[in-house]
Order: structure tokens, then C-alpha cells, then sequence
């Protein structure tokens, strides 16, 4: 695949706002790709806000979306 394949596609990545996602993000926006962004709220310890991802995410240029999975992660814990 290359960045041809996908220049007509919208397409979705998770990130959590490191250096890899930053770069990876600025990468495919240069090439002319449409990228929407998502991070998962689990309840993460090491996250005191998870919303800060957003930001962090923000320089990019692309849309960074918070998905709610918190009760999603507990009910699969439980089963």
C-alpha cells in the first residue's frame, strides 16, 4: 500500500498523543491524506486528564476524538 492507495480515503488512527502519533499524524497529513484521530478513555492511571491527548494532538492539524470506553472496558473485564 502506499500513500496514492489512500489519498481519496479518510482515514481513522488511534493515537495517544507521543511523539510517534504526532509524527505519524504530521506524516500523512503532508501527503495530502484526510486523518481524524482517536483516543480511548480507559480510566488510564498515568493520564490525569485524558483530554490533554487533544491537545498535545492539536499542532498536527488533524481531529483528535476522546471514545468513552471506560464501562465498555469494565463489563469486558467482568465477563
Amino acid at each position: 500500500m502506499t500513500f496514492n492507495d489512500i489519498r481519496n480515503e479518510k482515514l481513522g488512527i488511534c493515537v495517544s498523543g507521543g511523539l510517534d502519533s504526532k509524527t505519524i499524524t504530521t506524516r500523512l497529513i503532508e501527503e495530502g491524506i484526510d486523518v481524524m484521530c482517536f483516543t480511548a478513555d480507559l480510566a488510564q492511571p498515568d493520564e490525569k486528564n485524558i483530554n490533554d491527548v487533544v491537545k498535545k494532538m492539536a499542532p498536527c492539524g488533524a481531529k483528535t476524538v476522546v471514545v468513552d470506553l471506560k464501562n465498555d472496558m469494565a463489563d469486558a473485564c467482568f465477563e
